[in-house]
């Protein structure tokens, strides 16, 4: 048990650190079949894990390079990884766990014929080309990277756009249908002022003539009753009295004449002198 220097909790730790520059070499304990190679939401930040049969397993954990890929087979001594500082880290190191059935075991129990490569002279060169190594996969995790935003961000854009000009041609729809809607009210509304006026001319007209009992005449035919007539289809009305009443409809209309044309006969009308203006034009 120790206290995470990162969570600042105790906690199990089932490893051992081993403190390293960053680009240090990391090396297979064992011949195995690599298991495991990615990063994880666990704290061990880039990792590898090897398969070695018989229910031992290893991890290697806080990498910085990948050098294996998932379903190599290895060899004790080989390069798989380059150290770093990934994951729940506060400094380069390695993590190095043994795993025996479903139990983490001590790692030193399993460390005990290493033997580190002599140092060479050109040591400062392969740490300047590891630098190197380094330097160019962060660009490329960078690059990559900004190129995921780039594509993110322009998504968004057109999504965006295209949200804009949905709701710009729901808009423009619900103020055609308002307009719509406000002039069939206005046609509503001057019809029914149209109804009302009708009507009281007919009643104007009508008290004009007192107490007698005037002849009707709704589009060109006597009729001798207009109670049943819809005062909606009334479009015009007019009263022809004395001489000119009796020369033009006879004895019947001495008592003045009640003249009526309906909506229907104005369109009739309508159509016939259009029918005639259409057949002048050929």
């Amino acid at each position: 048990m120790r206290l995470h220097p990162v969570l600042k909790v105790e906690k199990m730790h089932l490893g051992t650190d081993f403190s390293c520059k960053e680009g240090s070499e990391i090396i297979a304990s064992a011949d195995g079949i690599i298991e495991l190679v990615g990063t994880q939401s666990d704290g061990y930040g880039n990792q590898i894990v090897i398969d070695h049969g018989n229910g031992f397993k290893t991890r290697y954990a806080q990498l910085s390079v990948f050098k294996v890929k998932q379903g190599d087979a290895v060899k004790k001594g080989q390069l798989i990884a380059l150290s770093g500082n990934s994951g729940a880290s506060t400094a380069p190191h390695l993590h190095y766990e043994v795993q025996n059935g479903d139990r983490r075991v001590n790692p030193m129990n399993y460390i005990h014929d290493f033997k580190p490569k002599p140092v060479d002279k050109k040591l400062g060169q392969q740490e300047k080309e590891l630098k190197k190594e380094l330097l160019l996969a962060e660009q490329e995790r960078l690059k990559a990277e900004t190129e995921a935003l780039k594509v993110r961000k322009e998504k968004e854009i057109t999504y965006n756009q295209k949200e804009l000009a949905e709701q710009q041609k729901q808009m423009a729809q619900s103020q055609k249908l308002l307009a719509e809607k406000e002039r069939k009210l206005a046609i509503e509304a001057e019809e029914k002022r149209e109804i009302k006026r009708v009507k009281e001319d007919l009643e104007k007209e009508l008290a004009k003539l007192d107490d007698k009992n005037p002849l009707y005449v709704v589009d060109g035919k006597v009729v001798k009753k207009v109670k049943d007539l819809n005062p909606d289809q009334i479009q015009k009305i007019s009263i022809v009295k004395g001489a000119k009443a009796i020369d033009t409809y006879g004895p019947e209309g001495s008592d003045g004449v009640v003249v009526i044309e309906t909506k229907s006969k104005i369109k009739d009308k309508s159509k016939k002198k259009s029918k005639s203006s259409k057949s002048d034009k050929e």
